[in-house]
């Protein structure tokens, strides 16, 4: 079903229809998750790990591979910085647009689904949140 509904999207998105991209956020930082490495065996190589600035990263990905990327060094991606970003993202639309999300919790807040008709009326900015949808197109 997931992969249907993809199918449409990315052939209306062919036809020049809709633009179709997928947002999603992550964070990158110095503290290992594993604080150590390959070895010979016997040997013991440790990784010093430390606490140290991070960044945050979101961004929309077209099928085209345009891209639109926002970075925040130590700052956390909350509902109001998620609408800021979309708000940002919608200003600079020039026909419809189809966004893609994952399920993340911050995506289902009761803020950033208020705003999502807002967005549909004044900037034919349409968002679904389906994991689905979202890992199959990461998956082709």
């Amino acid at each position: 079903m997931a992969s249907e509904k993809l199918d449409v999207l990315s052939n209306l998105a062919k036809e020049n229809y809709i633009d179709l991209c997928f947002y999603d956020e992550s964070h990158f930082g110095l503290v290992p998750i594993v604080p150590y490495a390959w070895q010979e065996k016997g040997a013991t190589l440790e990784l010093p790990s430390f606490r140290g600035k991070y960044i945050n990263v979101a961004g929309f990905y077209q099928t085209n591979n345009q891209r639109k990327l926002y970075l925040f060094e130590q700052e956390t991606i909350n509902a109001a910085k998620l609408v800021g970003i979309f708000d940002d993202f919608a200003k600079n639309i020039t026909q419809k647009t189809v966004v893609v999300l994952d399920n993340a919790p911050i995506h289902k807040s009761k803020l950033f689904q208020s705003k999502i008709e807002q967005w549909e009326k004044e900037n034919d900015l349409f968002a679904t949140a389906n994991r689905s949808i979202f890992y199959s197109a990461l998956q082709s």
